[in-house]
């Protein structure tokens, strides 16, 4: 995601995440949104059903993009996947 965008997207951010994704055939779509703000932080299509290593990563990007900005996560709400 383009940097400014992202600094825009995490102005007000208060610490608390929402992560989903929706499924649709072969492709899936994960995006992760500030709680309050209702900004979207970050966004990933795969060309395939989700694998454990997949979140792994995409979270992994989450966390870089909010300590780049000393940012803290204080809590994520997702669907409950086993993944």
């Amino acid at each position: 995601m383009d940097t400014d965008c992202l600094d825009w997207a995490l102005a007000a951010f208060a610490g608390y995440v929402a992560a989903d994704a929706l499924s649709e055939g072969p492709y899936c779509v994960r995006s992760a949104v500030a709680n309050r703000p209702s900004k979207r932080i970050l966004s990933q299509v795969l060309e395939h059903e989700p694998h454990h290593d997949d979140i792994h990563a995409f979270l992994g990007r989450l966390q870089e993009a909010l300590e780049a900005r000393a940012l803290a996560r204080k809590g994520i709400t997702t669907a409950g996947s086993a993944l």
